[in-house]
């Protein structure tokens, strides 16, 4: 599957952990490469792909009543979801550069998701932007184990890796 994954355009680095059921992947900036390119190529491996959690750096903007993300180069903006507390720091981030994390949902039925369910913003100069371009973890199951959901504890060194509960 890393290899697979390594090939798509776009994507710098891929790191899998079949122990813990998780796809690291590190895109370049200004890609092209959607959470559904990586979900389907996971898919043809073999393995079921879930929500994606992403780190990603980019410009807040407010269309109608909608908050979005442009990331530059990255086709279509992102739909932005949040806590009322989350929603009320987006919109004081509206025109600026920001990095934030999240999660974009599972595909539904094939249809592409264009949203990110937001988590944690920060100012594109705060800690912890060392990112190159942005990150996507693909939590996966290897047939037929699967892991499982959720996570025990956090890394300090990388807060979006997790271990799964029982390790």
């Amino acid at each position: 599957m890393r290899v697979a994954v390594q090939k798509i355009e776009g994507v710098e680095d891929v790191t899998v952990s079949l122990n813990e059921g998780v796809a690291i992947v590190r895109f370049a900036r200004a890609n092209r490469v959607s959470a559904t390119q990586v979900r389907q190529t996971i898919r043809e491996k073999g393995f079921t792909p879930r929500d994606a959690h992403v780190r990603a750096l980019g410009t807040i903007e407010l269309r109608g009543d909608t908050l979005v993300l442009v990331i530059p180069g990255a086709g279509p903006a992102f739909t932005l979801r949040a806590s009322a507390a989350m929603q009320a720091q987006l919109h004081e981030a509206i025109g600026r550069v920001i990095q934030l994390e999240g999660r974009i949902p599972e595909d539904d039925n094939g249809v592409p998701a264009r949203v990110i369910e937001v988590s944690s913003i920060y100012d594109a100069g705060e800690p912890p932007l060392s990112l190159v371009g942005s990150r996507v973890l693909v939590p996966t199951a290897a047939p037929p184990p699967v892991s499982p959901a959720g996570c025990a504890s956090r890394k300090a060194s990388d807060p979006l890796a997790c271990t799964p509960p029982g390790r």
